[in-house]
């Protein structure tokens, strides 16, 4: 190999296919070593208490969100039925000056 040369097409495949061979060796390795180590096959992952603070946290920032958006709801439609009652009212006393 020389200094800024193109690397060939037969390295380039011959180098793909040792590393393809390379790879699948740390895998067995790998599986082996996972294997040897007897984990339990049921492992429970227990939070710690700052995750079970920030999961509480969470459900009770979707419960306000919650409340909030059934509040802008039930304000709104009030106030769709205030306008409209305005609105009517308006109506009527114009047509009754006209």
């Amino acid at each position: 190999m020389k200094e800024d040369t193109a690397l060939t097409k037969t390295y380039t495949t011959q180098a793909r296919s040792i590393a393809e061979k390379r790879v699948v060796i740390a895998g067995h390795r790998l599986a082996n070593l996972l294997i040897s180590l007897n984990l339990k096959e049921n492992i429970v992952y227990e939070p710690t208490q700052g995750e079970k603070l920030q999961q509480k946290m969470d459900e009770l920032k979707d419960k306000v969100n919650d409340k909030m958006n059934k509040f802008a709801d039930n304000v709104n439609e009030k106030m769709d039925k205030f306008t409209d009652k305005v609105m009517s009212i308006l109506q009527d006393k114009f047509k009754f000056m006209q």
